[in-house]
């Protein structure tokens, strides 16, 4: 559906349920770089989230060569 973009979620005669607890910020940027074997990272600002919390870490380069 390109007119909404890439980034959306489109229900067609349906309805959608979301449960959780809201998470705020829902993104934020990482205070330095982290490589693979990290297993902490510090980000710019404060957040709700909590241990255990799965997190997307993603690349700020439009190259999808440099994805990881």
């Amino acid at each position: 559906m390109p007119e909404f973009g890439n980034k959306m979620i489109g229900v067609h005669k349906g309805s959608i349920d979301m449960h959780g607890t809201p998470k705020t910020p829902t993104w934020t940027e990482l205070e330095t770089s982290v490589d693979g074997e990290a297993t902490s990272i510090t980000v710019i600002e404060s957040t709700n989230w909590k241990v255990g919390d799965e997190i997307v870490i993603a690349s700020t380069s439009y190259d999808h060569k440099e994805a990881e």
